[in-house]
C-alpha cells in the first residue's frame, strides 16, 4: 500500500451540475477582497472558511460564514466581496440559462 502527503494540506471538492445545452455553470474561489464582475441569473455564496462580507449594490451587506450559503437571484455585478482575516475562501456560482424555461402552457 501506497500513501502520499498532500503539499497545501487537504482538497475539498465542489461540483455543480447543469444540464448541457440549458444551463451555464461557472464556479470561482476567492480568498481575498475582489469586485464580481459579471451579474448572474442565479447564484450561490458558500463560505469555505472565515467569513466573508458582501457588498450588494441595491441590497445592503451581508456576512457569510464557514458552512453557510446564500442564494442569490438576478445577481447584478459589482458585488463586493471583502475577506474578515486572513485564511478566509468563499466559493461562487453563477448560472445562467441558455434558453427560457417551458410553461405548463407550452
Amino acid at each position: 500500500m501506497r500513501s502520499a502527503t498532500l503539499i497545501d494540506g487537504p482538497t475539498i471538492d465542489f461540483n455543480v451540475m447543469v444540464r448541457r445545452g440549458r444551463c451555464t455553470a461557472e464556479v470561482r474561489r476567492y480568498e481575498s477582497e475582489a469586485l464580481i464582475s459579471r451579474g448572474a441569473q442565479q447564484a450561490f455564496f458558500i463560505g469555505a472558511q472565515g467569513s466573508f462580507r458582501l457588498h450588494f449594490p441595491f441590497d445592503g451587506e451581508y456576512v457569510i460564514r464557514t458552512g453557510e450559503s446564500l442564494p442569490v437571484c438576478c445577481l447584478t455585478e459589482g458585488t463586493k466581496i471583502i475577506p474578515d482575516a486572513a485564511g478566509a475562501s468563499m466559493v461562487i456560482v453563477l448560472i445562467d440559462l441558455l434558453e427560457p424555461l417551458a410553461t405548463a402552457t407550452d
